[in-house]
């Protein structure tokens, strides 16, 4: 008989981000979150332009990898589980990456795939919430925003859309807002968003990052970001204001997550077209999100 698996750490490398989670399944059957990290190798760093993931960012990635590896011998996971998204999904030498990945640190990355990637951070931004009709996830990514539309739980039909904050900046002129909009509108005649979803939940660094601004947060605290909402107001007013300081300035109002400073008006510009096309008044920030979900899965095969 093989070992109940109660504890898993997930790491999850993005285009922008490489995160850790540790999860636990307890006696009672809840999933609880009991660590996590973020660091910021930006893997997809001139992607947009090469569609290579380039050798310096590779090598600032390794040393990230071989540290959550350490942790989660030292937290006694039972299993390791590294998964990809975007950069790598798209990435011309995608299995070059994932087999310097294995040959250096033993870790064998699992590429999810843009259906994959919307059902796990579904299941983890819904997990443990009391919504009773139709909602819309969305996940603002480096490389991609995914978009789901559910009930109770149940997924109806899924989006994963090739436009994130960091694709987005490196792209970023004059007609960014307009192609934005543009490209959002194809995609919300393709589901029914607007006609479907009465309540809107987000997950992802630009979600979280800016529930923690209007929070005041000096630290990050999932506590208080987990199921804070915030009015579409807010997040117009932060894009406009962050949109118009200088690179320093924002990086030092940004400080909760500074890597993220010159990303965060691409990702409020994703945010505020959703909740335009989609006629969102507000959002409810959700912190479980991909490697959440993750771990649900984990769980549910042993």
């Amino acid at each position: 008989m093989s070992e109940k698996i109660s504890r898993v750490a997930v790491i999850d490398i993005g285009t922008h981000s490489v995160l850790y989670l540790l999860a636990e399944k307890g006696k009672d059957g809840i999933v609880r979150a009991l660590h996590q990290e973020l660091r910021s190798p930006r893997l997809g760093k001139g992607f947009g332009k090469t569609k290579r993931i380039s050798h310096k960012a590779i090598l600032k990635t390794l040393p990230i990898l071989n540290e959550y590896l350490t942790l989660s011998q030292k937290q006694n996971a039972h299993r390791v589980i590294a998964v990809a998204t975007h950069a790598l999904r798209v990435a011309e030498n995608q299995w070059e990456v994932v087999k310097i990945f294995r040959e250096a640190t033993g870790l064998e990355v699992h590429i999810l795939t843009e259906e994959e990637e919307a059902r796990a951070s579904y299941s983890g931004a819904m997990y443990g919430r009391e919504i009773s009709g139709p909602v819309c996830m969305i996940d603002i990514g480096g490389g991609s925003t995914e978009m789901v539309l559910g009930v109770n739980g149940q997924i109806d039909s899924l989006k994963s859309i090739p436009v994130g904050a960091v694709t987005l900046t490196e792209h970023w002129n004059g007609e960014t807002e307009h192609k934005v909009l543009e490209i959002f509108k194809l995609h919300f005649n393709a589901m029914p968003v607007s006609s479907f979803a009465r309540v809107l939940v987000g997950v992802g660094g630009t979600i979280t990052t800016l529930a923690g601004l209007e929070l005041g947060l000096a630290t990050y605290d999932p506590n208080q970001v987990d199921g804070f909402w915030i009015e579409f107001s807010k997040i117009k007013n932060w894009y406009e204001r962050l949109s118009s300081l200088p690179p320093e300035q924002r990086k030092a109002l940004v400080a909760l997550d500074p890597d993220r400073a010159d990303i965060l008006p691409a990702g409020l510009l994703i945010l505020k077209t959703i909740c335009t096309l989609g006629n969102f008044k507000k959002v409810l920030v959700s912190d479980r999100g991909l490697r959440f979900g993750i771990a649900l899965q984990q769980f549910e095969v042993n």
